[in-house]
Order: C-alpha cells, then structure tokens, then sequence
C-alpha cells in the first residue's frame, strides 16, 4: 500500500490514473479527511437513498467507535468450504494495489473491509440465506468512521486504465455534496401481524437427545439455536431498528450488513477478537440468567448465576478453548481466574475478559478462523458438536452465530459474534436464538432461555419488551 500525506486528492487520482494505464490494471485509491459531526444513523440513512440500500452499520459500546459503510464499491464473495482462507488472500491482493491518502493514521478509516462468514461452511444452504454467500465482505464507497469526538469520512474509489482523473473528481464532490445535505426521517412503526415459533416441541426433544448423546460420549457440550418467524404489515426499514437498538441496547455491538433485498442485523454482546497492533482482545461469555424488573429479584439472579453449577461448567469450558487459540498464537496471554457478570438489558452473563499481546506474524483472519465456533456458539469438543448440529438441528444459521465485523490493511480489526440478530426480507423477519446444552440441561429450562434471548430483537422490531 502507498500512503501520500501531502498531495490532493486529485493528485493522488491523477498519479493513480498514470498507474493503472503503465501497468494495465486496475488500482484501489482510498481518501480520508477529518469532517464536521454528523449522526451516523442518518448517514446510514442516506444509503437506502442513493445507494440503494447497499450499506452497513458497527457500533463498538466500550471504544466508542462507529463506522458507517454507504455504497459497495466492490465485494469479496465465496461459497467455498474454507471461505476465511479466500477472503484473507483477496483482500491481500486489494490492499497491495492502493494508495492511500490521509492526514493522519487513525483506527478505523481507509480501505476497510465489512461483512461476515457463514457458522458452518459445511451445512446446506436454504432460502432463507440464499443471497448470503459463506463469506461476504464489501469495501464501501463511502464511510464515515466516528471515534470519540471526530469523525471521519473515507472514499474509496477504483481507477482503471481508461478512467479520466478529472470526471472521476467531479462526481466525487458531486457525491460529497449529496451526502452531507440535511435529511429529516418519518415513520410509523409497522405492526406484526404474524408470529410463527418454528418446531418448538421438536426443539425441546432435540435438547433431551443432545442431553442423552454427552451421557453416552465425550461431547460436554452442543449449542442448539432456533427461529421466531416475524410477519408485519409493511416492509421494515433497518435504520428504524438500528434506532431503537440504539436506545435499548446500550452495552452491546450494534450491526447491520444491508442489501437491496435483506439485512442481517443485531445487537450483541459477545466480541470475538479485536486487534490493533500486536494487541489482542477476546471474551469468554457463555451461562445466562434472565433479569428481573424488580431490585430484589434481579440480584437474587445475579448471585444465583455466579454461583450456578451448570453455568459456571458451560462458561469453564468457553475459556479453557479460547485460552488454548490464545496461547497457540500469542506471547503473553491474561485470563481472570473467575468470571465476573455482563449485564445487558434482558440478561445477566457469566463474563471473563482475555487479554493478549502477539508478535507472530499471523493474519488477523486466522485467528478469527482458529476462534470459530467457540463452545459458546457451537459446543465443545468442536468438531463433535459441530457434527451433531449439522446433522440434527432444524435450522439454516446462515450468518447466525457466526463472526461479523471488519478488518483493513494493517492487520487491526474487530470481530464480534453475530447473536441476538435477525434477517429482515421486506415484510418478513426470522429471529434466532441458541442456548448451550450440558448434562444437566433440561428442554423447559433452555426453552424459557431461547424465549429471554429473542426479547432485544422483538422490542427492537416493536414487539414483546
């Protein structure tokens, strides 16, 4: 990657134009410029807009970072068994031919890539996620990246061989102009007129059989999920749903991954992996309680999950894995010895945070690949519960418990663990939740905690609080 500090703009795409024509290839130029504060929900806005719908939305609770993602430039899509091996040698390619032009060198700006991967590359596909490659990350036209009290916006543009420098410039500004414009937003809440549990009894009997398998074999742990089918009486837009996450869910990761035709979108509060530098940071956060509206109850929940058997089994067995990938990968790994609580808004969880510092030269991409599925999405040991989801379980998870997040050209980034989320198609939702399966698991019990876990997602949506 080129980086130029000094020159314009235009001087960049002139020089990136000359390129591109000696060499006969196309090249990646990418501008960033600090601007005045604007409201990332409106930004994302103006996607559905002037790009139709293509956009995406991050939102980090304890950095204070959002990046706002309008326009899809270009995509890196597959379909194959090992998407991140694909994803992680094109975007290799792109970065290589780039030149960058920014003042200063802030987190999160540049040519950056979102998306995410599917849970288990193996498993059928459906319709459901028929337009949800294994792997899908989009390099925005525009983004606008929000840290603290600045923000700024990145362009990220493709000069070919025959583009003219000057056009190119012209329509940059042109755009600029559109995307800074007021905008006012009006709308009524559309109202569910359907709401359809998928194979709840068969869901429960299933909990019983992954129950009776660990009694009968090595597996301590499956994760089952399931799905809330959601009707209602008008398409449903996502900026309205990312408002009212907004409000609701605080202390979680807000995404969004928007298309013309659907939207993956979620508040979750489980990081996978952030990296910036040789600084590395995880959490293990599996065992889950329900909250309560009174003060009583609600801390009689709180010390009643620390000091639960079977949650605290289910959490143990979380951060002995991700322990395990740390300690492959990194130098110095940090792990509290006991879990302390995550309060959400619908929920208590057993929470232990990681800390890490590497100087391997490992891609970011592998560490999430090594990361996925912890036990608390898919089970432990891995391979043996993921073998018994994909052949038992009733569902498509598609993006569902899967990493979502971004990465750029440095090696820094951050994944989180798509939960507590739902795929928008016009008038139609599916929400999906999961719960950890050990021995002393009962179908009642995880049915009650699925129930709990949809409760962000339909208040958002309007439903249920």
């Amino acid at each position: 990657m080129i980086v130029t500090i000094e020159k314009s703009f235009r001087t960049s795409l002139l020089e990136a134009c000359t390129k591109a024509k000696t060499i006969g290839k196309n090249i990646l130029v990418s501008y960033v410029k600090e601007v005045q504060w604007q409201d990332p929900l409106l930004f994302y806005a103006r996607g559905k807009q002037l790009y139709n719908g293509e956009r995406f939305y991050w939102s980090e609770p304890t950095t204070n970072m959002t990046i706002t993602g309008i326009g899809f430039v270009t995509s890196i899509k597959s379909d194959k068994d090992k998407p991140f091996t694909h994803i992680q040698a094109e975007w290799s390619k792109m970065e290589q031919a780039c030149i960058l032009h920014q003042q200063e060198a802030v987190i999160g700006t540049g040519p950056l890539l979102f998306g995410g991967f599917t849970f288990d590359s193996q498993k059928e596909k459906t319709r459901l996620w028929e337009e949800f490659a294994n792997a899908w990350f989009v390099l925005p036209t525009f983004m606008l990246t929000s840290k603290d009290t600045k923000q700024y916006m990145t362009a990220n543009i493709f000069v070919t061989p025959h583009t003219d420098a000057e056009e190119v410039y012209e329509a940059y500004k042109r755009s600029e102009r559109e995307l800074f414009h007021d905008i006012h937003m009006t709308w009524e809440e559309p109202a569910i007129v359907g709401e359809e549990e998928v194979y709840p009894v068969e869901w429960m009997n299933l909990v019983q059989e992954a129950v009776d398998t660990m009694k009968q074999s090595d597996i301590e742990k499956i994760v089952l999920a399931r799905e809330l089918k959601l009707t209602f009486d008008e398409n449903i837009d996502s900026f309205y749903v990312l408002k009212n996450l907004h409000e609701q869910q605080t202390s979680s990761y807000l995404f969004s991954f928007d298309t013309s035709t659907s939207c993956f979108i979620g508040a979750t509060p489980e990081r996978l992996i952030r990296k910036e530098g040789n600084q590395l940071t995880s959490m293990c956060l599996a065992g889950t309680i329900g909250r309560s509206e009174t003060e009583i109850e609600d801390t009689k929940n709180y010390h009643e999950l620390l000091n639960d058997a079977k949650n605290i089994r289910e959490h143990k067995i979380v951060v002995q894995m991700i322990r395990g990938v740390m300690e492959e990968v990194c130098d110095t790994v940090n792990i509290p010895a006991e879990p302390t609580i995550l309060a959400v808004r619908n929920l208590y969880h057993l929470y232990t945070p990681v800390c890490a510092n590497t100087n391997e030269a490992i891609h970011f991409v592998d560490i999430v690949e090594k990361l996925h599925p912890t036990p608390a999405l898919g089970g432990y040991p891995k391979e043996e519960a993921l073998s018994f989801i994909r052949e038992k379980e009733m569902l498509d998870r598609g993006w569902y418990a899967a990493p979502i997040g971004w990465m750029d050209g440095q090696q820094n980034g951050e994944f989180a663990v798509a939960i507590r989320s739902g795929l928008v198609k016009g008038k139609d939702v599916s929400l999906f939740a999961g719960c950890g399966i050990v021995e002393e698991s009962t179908p009642v019990a995880e049915y009650e905690e699925t129930r709990i876990k949809f409760k962000p997602m339909l208040a958002a949506l309007g439903g249920t609080k």
